[in-house]
C-alpha cells in the first residue's frame, strides 16, 4: 500500500452580511440612499436611528443548529434561513462572524465584527489523519510485455506516446508502467549491487579505475545488446556496426 500524505485544512470563518457602515455591507446602498434625503444627520445616535429605519422587514435573531453530519456542509446547513432571491429584502441577524478552527472542538460566534467571541462545543476533539492509503494498480498487463516496454524506452530516445503505441499504451499508461518497472529495479538494486567492505580493496579500486579524478571509479558506455532481427521495423534496429541490437546505457 502506498502512503499519500496530505495537509488537513479545516480552519472556517464565515462573514454574514452586517448591518454597520463597513464596505463589505451590501446594504449600506439603503443607508446612503437615506442619508442624501436628511443630511442633516451626523452624530452617531442619529445614524443609528437612521440604520433601523433603512430597514424594510426586521426580524428577531434565529440560532442555526449544528451537527456532526453537518460539520463539514455549513452552507447546507444554514441555507434555509436565507433569501433565494437576487436581490433579497433585508432580514436582521444578529450573528456576523462564525468561526470553526482545526483541533478546537468549539464553534465561535460573534455579535459584532470587534466584538468578543462566545463558543459552544459542537463536537469531539478528533486528530485527522495526515496520510491515507492508495490501492495499487491491478496488474493487467503481463510483466514480460512491462519489462520490454521498459527497454524500449532505455533503448530509444522516444516520447512515451511513440513507445506507447508500439505495445498499444495510451501515454498516461505507458508513464506508469514506466515508473513501476523503475521502482523496482531501484527496490532490488541492494541485491545485485554491492560495494566492496573491505578498505584495502575499495582503495585499490579508486587507484586504477579513477585515473586521476577524485571520487571517480569508472565511466559507463553505451553498450549494444545483440538481438535477432525484427519481423516488424528491422531497420529502426539495425545500428553502425552492420548488426541489430538495442542501446543500453
Amino acid at each position: 500500500m502506498e502512503k499519500v500524505k496530505f495537509k488537513a485544512q479545516t480552519d472556517l470563518r464565515i462573514d454574514y452580511p452586517g448591518h454597520s457602515c463597513l464596505p463589505n455591507d451590501q446594504y449600506s446602498s439603503l443607508i446612503v440612499k437615506k442619508k442624501r434625503r436628511m443630511e442633516r444627520v451626523k452624530v452617531p445616535e442619529e445614524w443609528n436611528k437612521l440604520i433601523l429605519k433603512a430597514r424594510k422587514k426586521p426580524s428577531p435573531f434565529e440560532v442555526v443548529n449544528l451537527i456532526q453530519e453537518s460539520f463539514f456542509n455549513i452552507k447546507c446547513a444554514s441555507q434555509k434561513y436565507f433569501f433565494k432571491l437576487a436581490k433579497p429584502s433585508i432580514k436582521i441577524k444578529k450573528i456576523k462572524q462564525l468561526q470553526i478552527e482545526a483541533g478546537v472542538p468549539t464553534i465561535g460566534v460573534r455579535d459584532s465584527y470587534n466584538g468578543y467571541w462566545r463558543s459552544s462545543i459542537i463536537r469531539n476533539k478528533v486528530k485527522l489523519p495526515t496520510e491515507m492509503s492508495l490501492k495499487t494498480r491491478q496488474r493487467r498487463i503481463p510483466l514480460e510485455k512491462e519489462i520490454m516496454f521498459t527497454i524500449l524506452v532505455f533503448a530509444k530516445p522516444e516520447s512515451f506516446q511513440a513507445a506507447g503505441d508500439r505495445f498499444d499504451f495510451a501515454s498516461s499508461i505507458a508513464h506508469e508502467v514506466f515508473r513501476e518497472i523503475i521502482g523496482s529495479l531501484i527496490a532490488l538494486m541492494n541485491q545485485y549491487i554491492v560495494w566492496s567492505e573491505n578498505q584495502n580493496e575499495v582503495i585499490r579500486i579508486y587507484r586504477e579505475r579513477s585515473h586521476g579524478f577524485p571520487g571517480v571509479v569508472g565511466a559507463i558506455d553505451g553498450c549494444h545488446i545483440s538481438i535477432k532481427q525484427p519481423i516488424n521495423n528491422g531497420k529502426d534496429y539495425y545500428n553502425r556496426k552492420q548488426v541489430h541490437s538495442i542501446i543500453l546505457q
